[in-house]
């Protein structure tokens, strides 16, 4: 009896510490609904705000533009003048054009007709104006590299230039100055029938729409490069005759021949359509201007006074003439993809311009007109460290041209330390500079979450790597 009175009280006791536990868990799930309620009522009378992106647009502000368009719609076809065609014995002179074209494309034109400078320069002009233009341009190659310095006519430097305007070339688009020479239809006047060197002949146009040829100027484009950069080899070669001396006049005051038609090969990669189509095509023919153009080849090339002037004109449209001082970047980084020593002299010049352009230390003396002066890289240096307060501190400080600043000293320091042949650099100081000094204190400035920020400091790891050789034995 007893038994059973203890076991009857421990089930009430547990039936008790139960209840009351249950009691307790209740009372605390009251108490969390009610801290859920008020935290609810709270949000509800004050919003919350995204102060990130109200933030946004004055804290990231938009990348400058890094492209331009370089052509603009002629608004017109041409008209090619084949009169310079033979006509068999009883054919009607409608037949010109179907004959060049079944000569063109089977590559018998010089077999059914010698060479004549008309004939040469009317393949030039359907080059960048016809439809076949990867045939006439085939054709013209192989004919100079056959007949050397004894072909009757050649194309110069001024005549790709004005070819470039009659495609739609605007020589100052987005930069500064006034519109350079050139008419836009078709080659430049010069000398007609004659031998020898000589400006294509213009082409008369006629009105009409110009949306049949619209499609075929990307392939002109690029086959007018492939012929420069053909007869430029050969000219290096020394099988070939590029008045480098006859494009030197001033022409409307807005500088040599030679020097707008190596500006518009630095500003071609600014313009989508080319860079979505030749950047090659541009590389290739720029790097074989340059070299063709060097003292120490066969044929001779621009003098030291000419590339003086050249320099000068070319350097400093590496550092104004793009959209922005990204379009320079770009240009510099095209620049560098080829190979030669005045390539490497361009580059460093253009770079070392772009500097102290962003720096606020100008552009430097000019040096045009006298003797070509070697590379200051200690003003560089000295100028990046007397501007390092203004322009790598402070909020308001421009992500962006820091960006620039760094790609392009990358980019100088780069062409002096792997490019520039002979005793004269001091490599290993350069990298040490580079990695020991420039690189830190544009790390300490990138410290934020901006993505141009990021993207710096996602590249100074690489250069690091790519200096190692140089720095570790310092």
């Amino acid at each position: 009896m007893k038994e059973l009175q203890r076991i009857t009280s421990r089930l009430r006791q547990e039936e008790n510490i139960k209840t009351e536990r249950l009691k307790r868990e209740e009372q605390q799930r009251k108490i969390k609904i009610e801290a859920r309620q008020e935290a609810a009522s709270e949000l509800e009378e004050e919003p919350l705000v995204d102060c990130a992106a109200a933030a946004e647009p004055a804290a990231i502000p938009a990348e400058p533009v890094c492209t331009e368009a370089l052509f603009k719609p002629t608004g017109r076809a041409v008209v090619l003048d084949m009169g310079c065609v033979e006509l068999a014995g009883g054919l009607q002179e409608s037949a010109r054009p179907l004959i060049m074209h079944d000569l063109i494309t089977t590559g018998q034109l010089f077999a059914y007709q010698a060479p004549s400078p008309p004939l040469l320069q009317l393949l030039f002009t359907m080059t960048f104006q016809h439809a076949q233009s990867h045939e006439a341009s085939c054709l013209l190659l192989r004919h100079y590299a056959e007949q050397g310095r004894g072909a009757c006519w050649f194309p110069q430097l001024r005549d790709f230039y004005d070819a470039l305007v009659a495609l739609g070339y605007v020589p100052h688009a987005g930069g500064t100055g006034s519109s350079g020479g050139g008419g836009g239809n078709g080659g430049g006047g010069g000398s007609g029938g004659g031998g020898g060197k000589g400006t294509a002949p213009p082409q008369q146009p006629h009105s009409g729409s110009d949306a049949a040829g619209a499609p075929l100027r990307v392939a002109n484009l690029k086959h007018l490069l492939r012929l420069l950069g053909g007869v430029a080899a050969l000219h290096q070669a020394g099988m070939y005759d590029l008045d480098f001396s006859g494009g030197q006049q001033a022409r409307e005051g807005s500088g040599t021949v030679d020097g707008m038609l190596l500006v518009a090969l630095l500003r071609l990669p600014l313009d989508p359509r080319v860079a979505a189509h030749m950047l090659p095509d541009v590389s290739n023919a720029l790097g074989a201007l340059l070299r063709g153009a060097g003292p120490q080849h066969a044929s001779a090339g621009w003098d030291d006074r000419a590339w003086a002037c050249l320099l000068e004109e070319a350097s400093s449209a590496l550092a104004t003439r793009g959209p922005s001082h990204r379009g320079g970047v770009a240009m510099l980084t095209q620049l560098a993809g080829s190979r030669g020593p005045r390539v490497t002299e361009l580059l460093q010049h253009g770079a070392a311009k772009l500097v102290k352009e962003l720096l606020g230390g100008g552009q430097g003396p000019s040096a045009a007109g006298s003797r070509r002066k070697a590379l200051d890289i200690q003003s560089v240096k000295d100028l990046f460290a007397k501007t390092t307060d203004t322009f790598l501190v402070g909020e308001r400080r421009d992500y962006h041209k820091i960006q620039s600043v760094f790609e392009a000293m990358h980019l100088l320091i780069w062409s002096l330390t792997f490019c520039s042949t002979g005793s004269g650099h001091d490599r290993a100081g350069h990298a040490s500079w580079l990695i020991g000094t420039f690189v830190k204190r544009v790390g300490r400035a990138v410290e934020s979450h901006h993505p141009v920020c990021i993207t710096i400091k996602g590249m100074i790891p690489a250069l690091q790597s790519l200096y190692a050789d140089y720095t570790e034995s310092q």
